[in-house]
């Protein structure tokens, strides 16, 4: 069971890798909460 849930991230971080390839930039619009939301994530 670990195996497949290891195996499902890994699939699911090839999908996001084929995606971010693609974008060329990302713009944010709004207060500096936005910055500090972003670092949560980090």
């Amino acid at each position: 069971m670990e195996e497949n849930s290891m195996e499902f991230k890994l699939k699911e971080m090839e999908y996001i890798k084929k995606i971010v390839e693609k974008i060329n930039t990302i713009s944010l619009v709004g207060n500096g909460q936005i910055v500090d939301q972003l670092k949560q994530y980090v």
